[in-house]
Order: structure tokens, then sequence, then C-alpha cells
């Protein structure tokens, strides 16, 4: 083994300071440089030609270990990547795309253009399969009515829904009970609310308003008939704009809870950092 210590350079107060505080001094301000029989080299720089079979423990310019282990292969000096390269890791990214091409080693290259090798180019990208999504957990979507259960890599939602007729209209397509009763000539006609009405059993006509849709009374009519309940239906009707539903064409409508914009950043294929 061969190993070199380099002293740090002492304050002028070391000796005024506690015997923990100059342990620590000594320990946190000593160097490491050399090599270890059997194959780590611990410096600065990049180790020699000679030394290209052992691992290199990268130091900083202080002399601290930057916590990476290289080894050199096919030109390079490479320290393997914790995520393999091209997985399943993904991360949120809050800044531009840009940056996330430097982010963690990469060289800042777009690899849209530019593709990452073993050892070179961009550490991260942009997962576009996330651009205008959200990620939401696999298994049953609760109160999913159908039930939905959503599978790995599924893409399932819209951004927008266009609602139809039924749904749109059903609690406003009703009937009106309107019981037999005597009116007091054939130009006047009354509205019964509710849903039912003690008939008229006596001698006389019903007598039923024509109402246009927009809610005015036209002409009277006697409708003629026998004893009990009559029931008047119309076309349902749009209470917006007043216009038969048939002529009309549903429009969507926006979809979407509240939400953050960010980036879901995957590992490219490089696979190892470089000092």
């Amino acid at each position: 083994m061969s190993l070199s210590l380099i002293p740090p350079t002492l304050p002028s107060d070391f000796c005024t300071l506690s015997a923990q505080e100059q342990a620590n001094l000594l320990i946190d301000g000593t160097q490491v440089t050399g090599s270890v029989e059997g194959g780590i080299v611990f410096s600065t720089d990049e180790p020699g030609v000679d030394d290209r079979d052992k691992a290199w423990g990268l130091l900083n310019p202080d002399g601290t270990f930057t916590g990476k282990i290289f080894t050199y292969d096919n030109g390079f000096w490479g320290s393997e990547h914790l995520y393999a390269p091209s997985g399943d890791v993904r991360l949120i990214w809050a800044g531009i795309e840009s940056d996330v091409w430097l982010f963690d080693g990469g060289n800042g290259v777009n690899p849209g253009v530019t593709a990452p090798t073993t050892y070179t180019g961009a550490m991260w990208e942009v997962d576009t399969v996330f651009a205008g999504r959200s990620p939401m957990g696999v298994g049953a979507i609760s109160g999913s009515s159908p039930a939905k259960s959503l599978a790995i890599d599924e893409q399932y939602g819209d951004g927008s829904v266009t609602l139809t007729n039924e749904q749109v209209f059903l609690a406003q397509s009703h009937l009106h009970v309107v019981g037999r009763q005597a009116l007091p000539s054939d130009t006047t006609w009354a509205a019964v609310s509710g849903t039912t009405v003690t008939p008229y059993t006596g001698a006389g006509s019903l007598v039923a308003g024509q109402v246009a849709n927009d809610g005015e009374s036209a002409a009277a009519s006697t409708l003629a008939g026998s004893s009990g309940n009559y029931w008047i239906t119309s076309e349902t009707y749009n209470p917006v704009t007043s216009q038969p539903v048939s002529t009309e064409t549903n429009g969507a409508h926006q979809n979407v809870h509240p939400v953050v914009g960010v980036y879901i950043i995957k590992r490219t294929a490089r696979q190892f950092y470089t000092p």
C-alpha cells in the first residue's frame, strides 16, 4: 500500500481550540493521495497510463473524497450511475428544459439533437409521454362510473368532454299533470303545479293554453276526452337558447382539474459519469 497523507495548514489559534475541535480540524483538513495495492488510486488528477488497471478514487481540489470511484475502459474513466440507463425511474423537474441536459453530470447537449452514448451526452431528458398529462397511481379509480382500473403506462382521460343530450337535459325532460277543470271562459287557462290534482267530474270542457317556447300564452283550445287526468308533453327545449334540443349541437367543455406545469424527466442511454 502506498498512501500519502498531506496535513492541513493549522490556524494560529489552534492551541486555543478544544481537543475535539482540534481533532475535527486535523481529520477534515488532511488530504490523501497515492494508491492501494490491489486496485485504487486516490488523487485529484487522472491517474497515469500505468495505473489504468486500477480504480480511481476522485478527490476534490481540497483533498476530500468526491464519493465516486472510476474505472478505465474504451478510452474513458467512468463511474456507473446509480440508476440504469433508459430505465423506469422518473423525476419531477421544475426548471427549464435545457437545464435538464446539464443536470447530474450531463454535458448540456440536447439529447434530441445529439444522442447520448455510454460515456457522453445528457444524463437526463424530458419524458414527452407526460406532456400535458398528470400521473396517476395504477389500479381502480375511486368513484369512477363506469368502473375503471388504470394499467401501467396507460394513457387515459380527455382534456374536454361533450355531454350527450340525455346527460344535459335528462332532469328537464318531464311531464305536467293537468286536471279536468271548469274554466270561466274558453280564452283563459290555468297552470297546475305538482304531480297530482283533484279531477273535475262535472259537466264542461277542459281548456288548455297553447304555450310557445318563450313561455308566453297563445290561443286557447278545448281538449275533448273522458274523465281523468290529461298528460301534456312537448319536445325538450334548451332553456338557455329556447330552441328544440334536436336542432342543437352540444359543445365541449373543459374537464381539467387544477394543475401545476412541470417536466417529468427520465434517464437517457448514458451509463457512466466521467470526471
